[in-house]
């Protein structure tokens, strides 16, 4: 997708996801997330009220290690009033890849509470470390 779409910014956070879970490939994430970020951060130029852009750079930023400024993206999105289950899902992963478990099991309590699939949460491997979900 990355040499149909060029630009576009999901076609390079997604090959970064998938380097970064594919441990001969995982060296290469960094390089994708970064060209992602990139093109998020000239979205936001021409429109930074943009949720969506903010809400992926929170989870870019959290992937290249860069936790105060993952989360001032989604501080962003949370006072814009972004509280829908999926902004909550990104959260719990924001906070789980920067080590915050408890905050994690938080966010992900209340997007499962929001509606999120419990079957996507449970096979997202950002969250596969925190406590096993319990029944709701």
């Amino acid at each position: 997708m990355v040499a149909l779409a060029p630009q576009q910014v999901d076609a390079h956070g997604n090959l970064a996801r998938a380097y970064y879970w594919y441990p001969p490939k995982k060296n290469l994430a960094r390089g994708e997330y970064e060209v992602a970020l990139k093109l998020l951060n000239e979205d936001l130029a021409v429109n930074p009220r943009n949720s969506d852009a903010h809400l992926l750079a929170a989870l870019y930023l959290a992937m290249l290690n860069r936790p105060k400024d993952s989360l001032m993206h989604l501080d962003y999105c949370l006072r814009a009033g972004q509280n829908e289950a999926e902004t909550l899902y990104f959260a719990a992963i924001i906070h789980a890849v920067s080590g915050e478990r408890q905050e994690a099991v938080q966010w992900r309590d209340k997007a499962i509470k929001k509606g999120y699939s419990v079957a996507e949460i449970a096979h997202t491997p950002e969250l596969a470390d925190l406590p096993p979900l319990t029944r709701q």
